[in-house]
């Protein structure tokens, strides 16, 4: 039995606080102030209504013990409604254990569960009522009754304990008004049978306001707690945008700048100035020195170069890119191995620009840009994927809109870093994350066996940053992001910006935890999501997501 009053503000600290280290085996490290405590506002209400069941354990026993006592030995009643009595009291005691034990696990913290203990609850109210008499005080039980169950997570099981209360007061006090004699150990017989009705109706009266007046409460809690979820939520989301772009800005330093190879001749390319510095090697302009053309040269950091699994890794990128040949991924004129002084990688020189520098200049990209993008990027991922080769690292970072002479445009995928072969291990990334948190498969977080669909994810990912204007989940800690990525799912694009319905269908189906519930081929994303835009999407998807969103559902906010 829960304590009354959910106090908002309390609950809303909830929301916001950080998770102990160690409160939580599957997510031992603390939160930053850029993640939630919980998934949802109703998470946070119910914690807050377990937290109050135990202590209101310290109430009720003490309290039912006494009147036990009070009842058997120092009050007369009636016989029979007196040993009922006892025994309903004496019910709620065997029973509170259980109720505590229950309120310690969330999983365990259900209605189907709760049913009985609540049961017991609503007939202790309608026993009181008929021992003490429907016209003494013992209405005040019922009504504090109401005042603890009627906040409850489960409108029935607050239901089941005001029409116990109503119900018992109205039997008890229509026999007595019909004739019948008051047994209660207060009676009401000094009253006329006016001043008997008026009671009745005024304690009716006041049982509906109890427990009309619980379940506002509860309403406005969960509502003030979903606009501190919604305000917490949205910050998340900025800073992670930030976060991307300072991670841009990372990347971009020493741009046009000379880098330690500058000047050094690899194959048949003498290097120049740096184009950008990734997470694994720097990009050099590289000038062909009999022809003078141009190319982006990629070597591994000098800082890497003493860990031999980073430069297998590099290794493994430069066979993998160069398997591949596709318009819509990044072209290899030339690959240095084996006799190269380092690692290399000769690739066409790109004009135009990432989606990340998009998405920084404009926050969002028009529905049938975005068709343009899933489209071209999808043909070029299914060449790697009819290779046996799965990306694993889509994100705006990685797909590049080339320009052409005569205006036309092209997206290409880039970096094939951390691509693997289906089927193979990855013993080059034994206890490393590999990827991009915000954008990776929830198998690809875990560590699990990945395949096909881990990209359909990431390009599902990349879609939902490109029309909502935000990552699927907020910047923070590591164990914080892979967590949400595992175990969460994003804010409903809806909420975010105005997106058709048949597009945040596609999105759902393609987001989902499960490898099993997405497309099955990247191809079949690309043709849903050109579907979706011209709302001709069948129903058997809007059945799918509306299963998936029912199991799992989208993170939901409201306006602030």
């Amino acid at each position: 039995m829960a304590e009354s009053g959910l106090d908002a503000e309390t609950v809303a600290e909830r929301v916001t606080a950080p998770v102990a280290k160690g409160s939580n085996p599957q997510f031992k490290q603390r939160r930053t102030a850029s993640a939630l405590a919980f998934e949802s506002p109703q998470d946070a209400l119910r914690q807050a209504e377990r937290d109050n069941i135990r202590r209101a354990g310290l109430f009720f026993v003490p309290l039912c013990i006494g009147a036990i006592l009070v009842v058997h030995f120092f009050i007369e009643g009636h016989p029979i409604w007196q040993r009922v009595y006892i025994a309903a009291l004496a019910s709620v005691l065997v029973l509170q254990p259980w109720v505590l034990y229950l309120a310690r696990d969330p999983s365990s913290y259900t209605e189907r569960r709760l049913l009985v203990p609540w049961v017991c609850l609503a007939l202790v109210v309608a026993v009181n009522q008929l021992y003490w008499g429907p016209f003494s005080g013992g209405t005040v039980v019922s009504v504090l009754a109401l005042a603890v169950v009627g906040p409850s997570f489960s409108l029935r099981l607050g239901m089941i304990a005001y029409l116990a209360a109503a119900a018992a007061h109205a039997i008890g006090a229509g026999l007595i008004l019909a004739g019948y004699p008051d047994t209660g150990v207060i009676r009401g017989d000094h009253l006329g049978f006016g001043a008997q009705l008026v009671v009745s109706l005024l304690v009716q009266a006041i049982l509906l306001m109890a427990f009309i007046f619980a379940r506002t409460g509860r309403h406005s809690a969960e509502k003030r707690v979903t606009e501190v979820y919604a305000a917490v939520r949205v910050i998340a989301q900025r800073e992670a945008v930030l976060a991307e772009a300072r991670d841009d800005l990372r990347r971009a330093l020493g741009e046009g700048r000379e880098g330690l190879f500058t000047g050094q001749v690899l194959g048949n390319y003498q290097l120049g100035t740096v184009l950008g510095r990734g997470a694994m090697g720097e990009v050099y302009v590289g000038t062909h020195t009999e022809t003078g053309s141009e190319a982006a040269i990629k070597v591994l950091r000098r800082s890497l170069l003493a860990e031999p699994d980073l430069v297998m890794r590099f290794v493994r990128e430069i066979e993998t890119t160069a398997s591949i040949e596709d318009r819509h991924i990044v072209k290899v004129l030339e690959v240095g191995i084996s006799e190269a002084p380092i690692p290399y990688i000769a690739m066409e020189r790109l004009s135009g620009e990432s989606l990340a520098d998009m998405l920084r200049r404009k926050p969002r990209l028009p529905l049938r840009q975005l068709v343009e993008l899933v489209e071209q990027v999808s043909s070029g991922i299914r060449v790697a994927h009819a290779c046996d080769v799965v990306h694993r690292d889509l994100k705006p970072q990685n797909l590049f809109l080339t320009e052409h002479e005569g205006g036309s445009r092209t997206w290409k995928v880039l970096d094939f870093g951390i691509s693997k072969l289906v089927g193979q291990g990855d013993e080059l990334s034994e206890d490393r994350l590999v990827g991009t948190p915000q954008y990776m498969s929830p198998e690809q977080a875990r560590g699990d066996e990945v395949d096909e669909r881990a990209d359909v994810y990431g390009l599902a990912a990349v879609a939902y940053r490109a029309l909502t204007g935000h990552p699927p989940f907020a910047r923070g800690e590591l164990h914080a992001v892979v967590h949400d990525v595992i175990y969460s799912m994003p804010i409903e694009p809806n909420h975010l910006a105005d997106i058709p319905e048949a597009v945040e269908v596609v999105l759902r189906v393609g987001l989902a935890k499960r490898a099993q519930d997405r497309f099955r081929s990247i191809e079949a994303f690309a043709r849903a999501i050109e579907n979706a835009a011209r709302d001709r999407l069948p129903a058997a998807l809007y059945q799918q997501a509306q299963e998936l969103n029912q199991e799992r559902p989208w993170a939901q906010i409201r306006s602030i």
